[in-house]
């Protein structure tokens, strides 16, 4: 029978996860934990050379899948992953994206989480960054510019979409 995941829910299993998966790889709970404060897609957290440090309290993420570049706050990210910004370095050489997926899979509490028809297992923290931003007040048209997606309507299905699993 399908299950509605709301915002409570959907934290407190990331959360979840995140502690549970140091069992399977201690790098993966680091990925964790970054995906969770930044909402970003977990490919983009495991490429260090599409980070790039900026002058001043912000660093830039290059654009994914044609939308805009991304700009976040240096104040929300934990010390190694500057470093490893600032020197390219890769913080996660032991991490490839298959061992993280395994990981995550065996961690999570719904490994089937579905929008619709539509499988987002491994995009529920960034589900959860825009469901976040939304319940501090953020509109749409800020929450689509700081998470740099291109469409509005693709906003929306983050910041509305039921999260459910069977």
């Amino acid at each position: 029978m399908a299950h509605i995941i709301d915002f409570t829910e959907l934290e407190v299993t990331l959360l979840d996860a995140i502690n549970n998966v140091a069992s399977f790889y201690i790098d993966a709970k680091e990925v964790f934990e970054l995906l969770m404060i930044t909402g970003c897609r977990p490919l983009e957290i495991m490429q260090i050379e599409r980070w790039h440090d900026s002058v001043g309290t912000n660093v830039t993420l290059d654009a994914a899948k044609g939308n805009q570049i991304r700009i976040i706050s240096k104040a929300i990210l934990p010390a190694y992953f500057k470093s490893a910004i600032t020197n390219q370095v890769n913080p996660f050489p032991s991490l490839s994206y298959v061992r993280f997926r395994y990981a995550f899979l065996h961690t999570y509490a719904y490994p089937l989480a579905r929008i619709g028809n539509k499988q987002v297992a491994l995009y529920l923290f960034r589900h959860y960054q825009f469901k976040k931003l939304h319940n501090l007040g953020q509109t749409d048209a800020q929450i689509k510019s700081y998470m740099g997606e291109n469409s509005l309507a693709v906003t929306m299905g983050y910041i509305y979409g039921d999260v459910w699993s069977e």
